[in-house]
C-alpha cells in the first residue's frame, strides 16, 4: 500500500515532487522518483510486501511501474507465467511490472486484489484501477501535462481540477480510458443459486477463501472488530487462519458496538485492543478526518470519525487490517433496502450501491487507514464474493 503520483508530457520535476510530499502519510517507509523526457513517476511507501526489497518506481528496461495496493495470486502468477524469467524482488509488484511486458493491459484480468498503478513503458503513460475502485487514483491537466496522484489534496496543488479514474478502467496515452470490468458483467458471475442449502456452504467457502488471501503479508495483521455480524464474520475466519489474532474495536463508553465487540473477541479468543473516545475527541478529530476523507458529506464524515480513530489504534500494533465493508452493499444489509419487495428493484439497487462504493465507504476505508499508514483490506469484496452475492 502506498501513494503514487505523477505527469506524462512536459511533467515538471518540482510538480512532482510537490505531489509526493503530499502523499507522504500514504508511504512513511520510503520515497523515490523515476523521470524521463516525457514521464515522471513518483512513489511513497508503506512496505507490506518483501520489505527489504520491493521500493519503487521499480523498472526493467524501458518499463517502469509505480503500484498502490496488493496483488494476492501474485505467487500463483509467477508460478504460472514468469517461470524462467529472472526476477530480482519477491514483490507484487515486480510480477505485474512483468504481466504488464508480456501480456499489456489484458494482463489486468489476472490481478485478484486492489490496486491503482502507473506504468511509464516506451514513452507513453498507463494508468489502470481496481475493479471496484477499493484504491484511488485520479488525473488533472495543466499546460498541457497530465498530472495524477493517489489523492485529491496532492493532485490539488498542482492541477485546479481532480477526475478519478472510474473503478476498472485503464487509462492509454495512446489510446485513451477504456473499460476492463463492468460491475455484474463479471468473467467470475456463476450461475444463480436459487437455495439456502446450496448459498451457504458456497458463501463459507468463497468467505474462507477471500479472508485467506488478504492474510498475505510480511508484517503484523490485524482485524477491525466493531460487533457487527459483518467484521465478526471476517474476525471469525481470521481466527480460523491464525492462531492469534489481534481485534480493534472503537467506541463512546457503554456503547453497544463496544460491549458487542468484547462478547465477540472473548468468544474468538482474540488479542483484542480497544480505545474508548469522548466527544471532545471526536470534535477534535473532525478537522483532520474532513481533511483526509476528502469529502463533507455529512453520513461519511460522521462514520469516518470511528474509522479515524481506529487506524489510529491499529497504526500503533499493525500495518494491515482486515474489515466488514462491502457486506451491506452485497446482502442487502441497509434498513431502506428491506422496503424493495421486487427481486429485480432489490438487484438493482445492490449493483447501484457496488459501483458507487468507490466515492462513498471505500473513499472512507482508503483515506482514514492510509492517514495513518495502515492498508485497509476488505474480503467481502474478493471479485468471487461480489460474483456470487450478485448470482
Amino acid at each position: 500500500m502506498c501513494g503514487i503520483a505523477g505527469g506524462y508530457g512536459s511533467p515538471d520535476r518540482a510538480a512532482i515532487e510537490c505531489l509526493v510530499k503530499g502523499l507522504l502519510h500514504r508511504g512513511p517507509d520510503g520515497h523515490a522518483i523515476y523521470a524521463s523526457d516525457r514521464v515522471m513517476l513518483g512513489h511513497t511507501r508503506l512496505a507490506i510486501i518483501d520489505p527489504a526489497g520491493g521500493q519503487q518506481p521499480m523498472g526493467m528496461g524501458d518499463t517502469q511501474i509505480c503500484f498502490n495496493g496488493e496483488i494476492y495470486n501474485y505467487r500463483q502468477l509467477r508460478e504460472r507465467y514468469l517461470r524462467g524469467v529472472p526476477l530480482r524482488t519477491n514483490s507484487d509488484t515486480e510480477v505485474v511490472l512483468q504481466l504488464f511486458r508480456l501480456f499489456g493491459p489484458s494482463c489486468l484480468r489476472l490481478l485478484e486484489g486492489m490496486f491503482a498503478l502507473a506504468i511509464a513503458h516506451d514513452g507513453e503513460l498507463f494508468l489502470a484501477r481496481d475493479p471496484l475502485g477499493i484504491k484511488p487514483l485520479y488525473r488533472g491537466l495543466r499546460e498541457g501535462t497530465i498530472y495524477f496522484a493517489s489523492e485529491i489534496g496532492a493532485l490539488g496543488q498542482i492541477a485546479g481540477e481532480a477526475q478519478a479514474l472510474p473503478p476498472g478502467s485503464y487509462f492509454s496515452s495512446q489510446h485513451g480510458t477504456q473499460r476492463y470490468y463492468e460491475v455484474g458483467q463479471s468473467w467470475l458471475l456463476p450461475g444463480t443459486i436459487t437455495t439456502h442449502a446450496a448459498a451457504l456452504p458456497a458463501i463459507r467457502a468463497t468467505l474462507a477463501s477471500a479472508v485467506h488471501k488478504r492474510l498475505l503479508a510480511d508484517v503484523p495483521v490485524g482485524v477491525s472488530l466493531s460487533g457487527g455480524l459483518d467484521s465478526s464474520i471476517v474476525a471469525l475466519l481470521a481466527c480460523a487462519e491464525r492462531e492469534q489474532v489481534k481485534t480493534f474495536a472503537v467506541g463512546l463508553k457503554g456503547s453497544a458496538d463496544i460491549e458487542a465487540a468484547r462478547l465477540v473477541a472473548s468468544y474468538l479468543g482474540t488479542q483484542h485492543i480497544e480505545y474508548i473516545y469522548t466527544e471532545d475527541d471526536v470534535e477534535a478529530a473532525l478537522p483532520d478526518v474532513i481533511r483526509h476523507l476528502e469529502s463533507c458529506d455529512p453520513a461519511l464524515v460522521r462514520s469516518a470519525v470511528p474509522n479515524y480513530l481506529l487506524a489510529w489504534l491499529a497504526s500503533k500494533h499493525v500495518k494491515v487490517i482486515l474489515g466488514g465493508e462491502g457486506a451491506d452493499e452485497l446482502y442487502g444489509g441497509y434498513a431502506y433496502m428491506a422496503q424493495l419487495n421486487d427481486p429485480e428493484d432489490l438487484q438493482g439497487e445492490l449493483m447501484i450501491t457496488l459501483r458507487e462504493l468507490h466515492r462513498t465507504n471505500l473513499q472512507r476505508t482508503d483515506r482514514m487507514f492510509m492517514a495513518f499508514g495502515v492498508e485497509g483490506r476488505v474480503p467481502f469484496l474478493d471479485l468471487e464474493s461480489v460474483a456470487l452475492a450478485l448470482g
